[in-house]
């Protein structure tokens, strides 16, 4: 499952929540949570810290997600975890 999957599953399957009320909740647009979750666009840093921020998860985890994420873009490959 890759990151943009799991955002998925946290979103609809953990929290139950529409696309719209997830990326209110991050401040993001509804059609960009759309594009993050089918990969069409990366997930930056920020959007990864927001969603740590505002439900809570672990902080140690986020750091990590975001230096393999900043990792994986420099060098162009798609994140797997």
């Amino acid at each position: 499952m890759n990151i943009n999957e799991r955002i998925r599953y946290l979103r609809k399957s953990e929290l139950k929540m529409t696309q719209q009320a997830f990326a209110t909740r991050i401040k993001i647009s509804r059609s960009n949570m759309g594009n993050i979750e089918t990969g069409e666009v990366s997930v930056t840093d920020r959007v990864i810290s927001s969603i740590c921020e505002e439900f809570g998860v672990i902080f140690g985890i986020c750091v990590i997600l975001i230096c393999i994420s900043s990792f994986m873009m420099m060098m162009n490959i798609a994140i797997k975890i």
